[in-house]
């Protein structure tokens, strides 16, 4: 088998609890314009590029002034995320990963201008070898092509390397692409179906580098 020396981060749900802001700003906008919006619904677009903006057109029957609309969105995303920490284990085996010279990067169907700030403001986005974002691959999650272009960018396979994925459509973008996948569920995802990950955890904490290289390399 081959030796384990990469790992491939997923961002929103992974490394910072942003899909609840994201989902909470959602939730607000279809509220503010008197129609509800489900966490189901939620689901669906988790892990990929896709937006709720359709189903509000569909369901008002009209578009919405998005441009104003978004930047409240934005706000109230914001404020309910200003305070978020890094989730737990993700520091622990992202520095040992640095330490032991294993390739890092971030693997997200976010935007680079979303993900890099959230990192650099808390100091870690100098731990990641690259960024691999929405727009650097053809297609996003659940498509594999980010992480085959992941691969391409650290030269490594999909045999050396671990993908942490949160959601059902980033685990299976990993494992399209031939990678090893720890799904680490959260209060969004948790009911999601995981059968095609490798290993499904409750967090990070109880993993380390040898722990993956015993279990996958």
């Amino acid at each position: 088998m081959a030796v384990l020396r990469a790992l491939l981060f997923d961002f929103d749900g992974l490394m910072l609890d942003t899909e609840n802001a994201c989902f909470g700003g959602w939730k607000w906008v279809f509220e503010t314009h008197g129609l509800d919006y489900q966490l189901e619904e939620f689901q669906q677009i988790v892990g990929t590029d896709k937006s709720p903006r359709p189903l509000l057109e569909e369901r008002l029957g009209a578009i919405p002034d998005w441009e104003s609309v978004d930047v409240e969105r934005r706000e109230y995303e914001r404020q309910l995320g200003c305070d978020m920490e890094i989730k737990p284990g993700v520091m622990e085996l992202l520095s040992e990963a640095f330490s032991r010279g294993w390739k890092r990067a971030v693997v997200s169907s976010s935007p680079r201008h979303w993900v890099h700030p959230h990192l650099e403001r808390r100091g870690v986005s100098h731990l990641f070898e690259d960024f691999i974002c929405h727009g650097d691959a053809p297609r996003a999650k659940p498509a594999p092509d980010l992480y085959v272009e992941a691969l391409r960018r650290l030269d490594v396979t999909g045999a050396e390397s671990v993908a942490l994925e949160d959601s059902y459509n980033g685990a299976l973008a990993a494992k399209t692409a031939g990678i090893w996948c720890v799904a680490v569920p959260n209060d969004i995802t948790r009911s999601m179906d995981f059968s095609h990950a490798d290993l499904v955890t409750e967090d990070l904490s109880g993993l380390n580098l040898d722990v993956l290289s015993r279990r996958f390399g």
